[in-house]
């Protein structure tokens, strides 16, 4: 069986190109009325906003961080080890390392992680 052409039970968000096609612009259009940028009609931003409620379409913050390159995250990488730590001690560089840690663990490493950035 090809699972490519499995359909996911679970319905996916209306996505801007969605709206886009509901109308019949560009997406690039229809991110200018969305965001309310200067430029299109009333007319058009009329039927941009009205294709947008029908669809029940919702700006997805992730996906316009993540285009701005502005996503606020922080990416951790993880070695097991003996012992719950944060290492410093190399050039922009810190280390985590824990074996079976606990919730409070987690927590007071991750703010040693955050001191160690700030």
């Amino acid at each position: 069986m090809d699972v490519s052409r499995v359909e996911d039970a679970t319905p996916r968000r209306p996505r801007l190109e969605d709206v886009a096609a509901r109308v019949g612009m560009s997406p690039a259009s229809v991110s200018m009325v969305l965001s309310n940028a200067p430029g299109p009609s009333a007319a058009t931003r009329e039927r941009v906003l009205e294709a947008a409620a029908e669809l029940g379409y919702r700006p997805d913050r992730t996906a316009s961080l993540l285009a701005r390159r502005r996503t606020h995250l922080v990416g951790v990488q993880m070695v097991v080890g003996s012992a719950f730590h944060v290492d410093g001690s190399g050039h922009n560089t810190i280390r985590l390392s824990f074996s079976a840690p606990s919730l409070e663990r987690i927590v007071e490493g991750s703010k040693r992680l955050a001191e160690a950035f700030a």
